[in-house]
């Protein structure tokens, strides 16, 4: 029997199966984009809403995962189909009228559940179709698409002069299509990926683990190996040959430049640790672990202010990105307007629960100030997490550094703790997680936690924003708040709460640092340091008054 007949006929005796295996596509498309019965079936299932595009995305990737290795199991092939559907129809003169084009756009809507309007068929039409195993590209166009076709779109249509014509352009596609046979993600072979953080020394830790022996990147630079595939849920077979062999390029050249042979493998770009669907790809590679460098939010913020969006200092950007910026109190004057799009796109919170939630022990998470402060402890522990050790650590150098002030923030100590204050979650959400690593920054560990307002609760309706119990309410979500509530009379006997005021900062002091206030900090608030000093660190009155004095 010739190949090609032996492919139709596999395929046409086990029809079925390989109809209930080609129901994916391969490439990531928005909940909103679907029909509106695939959208509320696959919602219904799931308890998902519009807004989750992550959960949407994770349930296409498995749903495409399930799929491609169900066709592998039953001995077939996984190919991607992509149709020229406007070349085929203007190749076809009887398809131009209304009543055929509406046959055709019914079926395509019906059989292949899209919303193909009539006035606008797609110009390519992409589906996954799994395939006897064996069958050449050449027999898929010409025997097993016609096939495929005819039994998706027009099984249960009556035989009409419209139907006719729509059936027989679909039944010889062979010019007009390109298949590619799919692969997997788990057939990378990859060890780790620094994710990010960008802004946060990812550059000096890529700089630095291509020094050892033992380990290469697929370049010199970040790899936008991903990055350019960044909707695909599958990839083409070939992108996974092209890629391990750029990486045995790169290897072959460390080998021939330094003598070694590098046997951990690497990528870097830091935008992946922002996308969700980059995320969940490469965690279905194997044992593949990942270095996400972290860093002070607000330092990140002020640097990427100035990269993007501070007149004086951004660089070129493309058409369509927001003005420019005169003043860096715009970080906080148009938080939620024209630079919502920066503190957007700054926030961790979200990227760093959902790494740790797809890599768990195969994530790696470091503080910038660790490599500054300890170079030595941080590139061994960098290495040692990858299987590797240091015989000799390079000399420590800084990469893309920014020397002196990106901005006057710095002279600006009230915008300063205004935006502190505002990115107080990202905070709290870089604490939660470096916890896991069992170590916190300075920094960090010093960070605000308690404030004892040692003056009256209404203290907070004379505050900037003027909104009183609004502002003591934001307060307590992000710190442990106390008020004393001492009058600033000469008769209020604050002693009576001397103890309280005592206890409340010694436990704030063990968690991180503690705000001391009253309305104007001259007297109940430096009391209050006072009688903490002397009651837990047992200073002479004396000796309390002339350190708070000195501040």
């Amino acid at each position: 029997m010739p190949v090609q007949q032996a492919c139709a006929t596999a395929y046409r005796d086990h029809l079925d199966v390989w109809l209930d295996l080609s129901h994916q596509t391969s490439e990531f498309t928005d909940i909103g984009q679907q029909p509106q019965w695939y959208r509320q079936a696959t919602r219904g299932s799931t308890g998902l809403s519009g807004a989750d595009t992550e959960q949407w995305a994770l349930r296409m990737f498995d749903a495409a995962s399930i799929e491609c290795r169900g066709c592998w199991i039953a001995g077939g092939s996984y190919v991607e189909v992509q149709l020229r559907l406007e070349d085929l129809v203007n190749a076809e003169s009887g398809l131009r009228s209304w009543r055929n084009a509406s046959v055709l756009q019914r079926a395509l809507a019906k059989g292949l559940a899209k919303d193909f309007h009539l006035s606008s068929l797609p110009k390519v039409l992409q589906n996954n179709v799994c395939v006897p195993a064996g069958c050449s590209r050449q027999d898929i166009a010409d025997s097993v698409l016609p096939l495929f076709y005819e039994a998706v779109l027009f099984r249960h249509w009556s035989a009409t002069t419209a139907v006719a014509r729509s059936r027989n352009l679909l039944l010889n596609v062979s010019r007009f299509v390109s298949i590619h046979e799919m692969g997997h993600w788990q057939d990378l072979h990859l060890d780790f990926a620094i994710l990010g953080v960008d802004h946060c020394g990812t550059t000096s830790l890529h700089r630095h683990l291509s020094e050892h022996p033992s380990i290469v990147f697929s370049e010199e630079g970040e790899d936008w190996f991903f990055w350019n595939k960044a909707r695909r849920l599958l990839p083409h077979r070939s992108w996974i040959s092209e890629f391990e062999s750029r990486m045995a390029a790169a290897a072959a050249a460390k080998r021939t430049l330094t003598g070694s042979s590098p046997r951990i493998r690497g990528i870097v770009n830091p935008r992946f640790f922002f996308n969700a669907l980059l995320r969940k790809a490469l965690s279905l590679i194997p044992q593949l672990k990942v270095l996400v460098v972290v860093c002070d939010p607000l330092g990140r913020l002020e640097r990427r202010y100035a990269d993007f969006s501070a007149c004086a200092t951004r660089g070129s950007v493309g058409p369509g990105h927001p003005p420019c910026s005169e003043q860096v109190q715009d970080l906080l004057e148009h938080r939620h307007g024209q630079l919502d799009w920066l503190w957007r796109s700054s926030a961790l919170e979200q990227p760093l629960t959902s790494t740790f939630q797809h890599f768990s022990h195969r994530t790696l998470l470091l503080h910038r100030d660790w490599m500054r402060d300890a170079p030595g402890l941080f590139f061994h522990g960098a290495a040692n997490f990858l299987g590797a050790s240091w015989e000799k650590l390079p000399s420590f150098r800084r990469f893309n550094a920014w020397g002196g002030h990106r901005t006057d923030l710095c002279r600006n100590r009230t915008l300063t703790r205004a935006l502190r204050l505002a990115l107080e979650p990202e905070y709290a959400a870089l604490e939660r997680f470096l916890e896991l690593s069992g170590a916190l920054p300075s920094a960090l560990r010093l960070r605000i936690k308690a404030i004892l307002n040692a003056a009256q609760k209404n203290l907070y309706e004379m505050t900037a924003t003027g909104k009183g119990e609004d502002d003591l309410l934001q307060l307590e979500k992000k710190f442990e708040v106390k008020i004393i509530g001492a009058d600033d009379i000469e008769d209020c006997n604050i002693s009576v709460h001397f103890q309280e005021i005592a206890d409340f900062i010694e436990a704030g002091r063990k968690k991180g640092g503690v705000v001391i206030h009253c309305a104007a900090g001259v007297s109940r608030a430096s009391t209050s340091c006072m009688a903490y000093m002397m009651i837990k660190e047992h200073w002479s009155l004396q000796a309390a008054h002339r350190r708070v004095h000195a501040v």
